[in-house]
């Protein structure tokens, strides 16, 4: 997703009553700010944090601004819990989530169980998948963590879902990694233990145990909305994406491969790129991207064979007919 307007940077004085947050504003006014978000927020709400907000444009709303993303020392963490189900929503339309894939219809918060509602409801015909979206902002050592606040409610999703999955549907956890300095994930059991015990008794019954770690493009969104001051840490976030990012399912490969181009990680670039083509050699974007990487590093040759690759798979595809003629243009370096 993307913002609109750009975000608005800020300092947290305090946040309190759990949905209330104080700031100051760059030119020194302090204004109260919608904080969506009840959990702790443990290391997400200290005094003095860089933080970004969004301006609803609406001026006769009762707090115009809303908190987004907070700076916790390394990198940014989106906070605003209303903000995940949109992103997830967003990436199953895109077919980024290729484990949520084949579904036509795709509803919000629909009614099921006892008195819940569930995120996202995957249909085709008679098949249904049930999803739950949980916005993850704790974390130690690389390792994001959920949640981060006792949870009657997420045990209550989790059973709902495990009733689902009894009835012979299919049902999803999607815990949505909003930070980027973790590559891992785990259940806090030193804060809920009883959730946790709830999610290992979930997956080890085959029940909702599909859990999916997300990567999205909010980063790289976040580069062509922020403020300037911003752009240096948020490079550095990409760049650690980049890096970190390996074992991910298959449709991240070619994004990574973009994003890591867009930053002139060029033998970053060309690695992704060519794992997408090894797990699926037919895809006319892969072999697109490789080729417009290779045109970027001056491998001329290389980069017209995957390009007439890519032409070979899709021969109307306008983008490759484009990087052919840029490439025609193009002097050999190598």
């Amino acid at each position: 997703m993307t913002f609109d307007p750009p975000l608005i940077p800020a300092n947290l004085i305090r946040r309190y009553k759990r949905f209330l947050a104080d700031v100051r504003l760059a030119d020194g006014s302090e204004i109260t700010v919608h904080c969506a978000n009840p959990g702790r927020m443990d290391g997400c709400a200290e005094a003095g944090s860089r933080v970004l907000l969004s301006d609803s444009g609406n001026p006769k709303r009762k707090l115009r601004y809303s908190w987004e993303l907070v700076w916790a020392g390394t990198t940014w963490v989106g906070v605003n819990t209303s903000r995940p189900n949109t992103v997830v929503r967003e990436a199953i339309a895109r077919g980024a989530i290729p484990e949520l894939a084949g579904y036509p219809t795709l509803r919000s918060e629909v009614a099921y169980g006892a008195a819940s509602r569930v995120d996202l409801l995957l249909e085709d015909g008679n098949r249904r998948c049930y999803v739950e979206v949980k916005n993850v902002t704790l974390a130690a050592t690389g390792v994001a963590m959920f949640p981060d606040a006792v949870t009657a409610r997420g045990l209550t999703h989790l059973r709902e879902l495990a009733a689902r999955v009894a009835a012979g549907d299919r049902a999803v956890m999607v815990y949505l990694v909003n930070r980027g300095d973790c590559d891992r994930f785990r259940a806090a059991a030193h804060i809920d233990p009883v959730y946790a015990a709830g999610l290992r008794e979930a997956g080890a019954a085959g029940r909702p145990g599909e859990i999916a770690r997300l990567w999205l493009g909010t980063l790289g969104d976040l580069l062509r909305t922020a403020p300037a001051e911003h752009l240096d840490v948020l490079e550095r976030d990409l760049r650690f994406a980049v890096r970190t990012m390996a074992a991910r399912p298959l449709h991240s490969l070619t994004a990574i491969s973009t994003l890591a181009l867009a930053l002139g990680e060029f033998d970053s670039a060309r690695e992704y790129a060519e794992a997408a083509i090894g797990a699926k050699p037919d895809c006319a974007e892969h072999h697109r991207t490789l080729g417009k990487i290779l045109r970027q590093m001056g491998l001329k040759e290389k980069a017209r064979t995957a390009l007439n690759k890519s032409l070979s798979i899709d021969p109307d595809d306008a983008e490759t007919k484009s990087e052919l003629s840029k490439l025609i243009r193009t002097r050999s370096v190598r």
